[in-house]
């Protein structure tokens, strides 16, 4: 009798453990793999800038005083941080005048226009093309304070990039060795010269163009390769702003990316817009509207990017 209640319970005991062991072995692993095929969607359909084929840039300040640029660049599995010294005197995007660029951060956010002014003041004085920008979290990317990367990937102050480019970014500089992670200190090197400031006080100033030396960081794939073959990315620049440089100062910049600007057109007068691009190469027209914020215009050109300047433009570089 005490064998058949026991092999009776034994039977009950077994019925009611294999839910428990079904959502150990079946139900608990499908939905793991559905959480993380859920968390890859949304870094995939946040990713709107990287590539993970072309150079990566983006502009910070480092918390110190001074500003970063740091330059990913997967093709050599290299990363370089170029150190602009807080003390450099730089003319300011959007006509706000002369600053040291230790100051165009705070100006940004007193303006509510978070890091807009400090890459532009950037791209204008040194030729570098970048738009996005980044918080002091941004330092923190090829550093090994994980607590500050994971704060950047996940909880940053203030940033353009999107959260899907912040992730790749950050396995990206994990999986850099640390041979390869450069930092280049501008106050150390000639490519910033001392000077008394029109402030009267010591600091840095730009001794003309910047130097090749540094603008080969920014080199872009998709100008370069085609000039490999001989094939130059041509690029046409009609300048109705009205302004004597402005054109000068936004074809250096095509220049540095690997392009060649074939000629500037100031034949049309001044004209009331912004910026407006067209192009054989949407893939290319693309980078002018992230890099200068233009609008795209679908209108037939014989060159592989034609870019309107109007008089608008130099409120917004």
């Amino acid at each position: 009798m005490k064998s058949a209640r026991r092999s009776a319970y034994l039977k009950r005991k077994e019925r009611k453990s294999l839910p428990s062991l079904w959502r150990k072995r079946f139900i608990l692993p499908i939905l793991g793999l559905f959480l993380i095929l859920i968390a890859f969607l949304v870094v995939i359909l946040n990713k709107h800038f990287w590539d993970g084929r072309n150079k990566f840039a983006f502009v910070f300040p480092d918390g110190n005083g001074n500003v970063g640029v740091t330059v990913l660049d997967p093709e050599t599995d290299e990363m370089t941080t170029l150190v602009i010294p807080g003390d450099t005197e730089v003319l300011l995007a959007m006509n706000y005048g002369t600053m040291r660029i230790k100051n165009v951060w705070q100006l940004g956010l007193n303006e509510k226009l978070g890091g807009q002014i400090l890459v532009k003041t950037i791209a204008k004085n040194f030729s570098f093309p970048v738009f996005l920008w980044s918080d002091e979290l941004g330092r923190s990317i090829g550093k090994s304070n994980m607590s500050n990367l994971f704060k950047f990937v996940f909880f940053p102050k203030m940033t353009n990039i999107s959260l899907g480019d912040r992730v790749s970014i950050a396995l990206y500089s994990l999986k850099v060795k640390n041979l390869d992670k450069t930092e280049i200190d501008l106050a150390k090197s000639q490519f910033v010269v001392k000077r008394t400031l029109t402030d009267g006080k010591s600091g840095f100033i730009i001794p003309g163009e910047t130097s090749g030396r540094l603008t080969v960081y920014f080199s872009d794939n998709d100008f370069i390769k085609p000039a490999l073959t001989g094939k130059n990315i041509k690029i046409y620049i009609i300048d109705s702003t009205g302004r004597p440089d402005i054109s000068q100062e936004v074809g250096r910049i095509f220049e540095v990316m690997g392009g060649k600007v074939v000629s500037i057109d100031k034949s049309q007068g001044v004209r009331g817009f912004g910026c407006e691009t067209s192009g054989r190469d949407k893939g290319l027209v693309k980078k002018v509207i992230n890099l200068l914020g233009c609008k795209a215009v679908n209108e037939e050109t014989d060159f592989d990017l034609e870019v309107k300047l109007g008089s608008e433009f130099p409120k917004t570089f």
